[in-house]
């Protein structure tokens, strides 16, 4: 299991990467709390449990914002999650991870990396 940002590791628990494996697998949809919930913490979601926000958070904390600015993850208000997939995910199909044992998920790709160094240049032109 591993998640690259900008050709980069970062570290996430275990629950961390499960949601955002499901997440990117289903990027750009929204994914109901109780189906997260089900699939990554083993029980159903119950509306006054807070433990998919925090791990949500985390998860954003960790990743950063998007290249854009924007949070990567977001609430859908009485609905769910969205990861706001601005540029393609690549991600192992759900199937082909369980038989590899194996799932990577890179959150940025050459486009990101490009704005980034371009405007690292342009702070340390200044």
């Amino acid at each position: 299991m591993q998640v690259v940002r900008g050709g980069v590791e970062v570290e996430l628990t275990s629950i961390e990467f499960a949601l955002l494996a499901e997440l990117a697998v289903q990027a750009g949809q929204v994914i109901d709390r109780d189906s997260l919930s089900g699939k990554v913490l083993g029980r159903r979601y119950l509306p006054l449990d807070r433990s998919l926000d925090n791990h949500v958070s985390h998860i954003c904390r960790k990743l950063g914002p998007a290249i854009d600015g924007r949070r990567r993850i977001t609430s859908v208000r009485g609905k769910g999650y969205i990861y706001r997939c601005f540029q393609p995910v690549k991600a192992v199909q759900p199937g082909q991870a369980a038989a590899a044992g194996k799932l990577t998920v890179a959150v940025d790709n050459a486009a990101d990396k490009a704005a980034r160094t371009a405007r690292t240049a342009s702070q340390m032109s200044r």
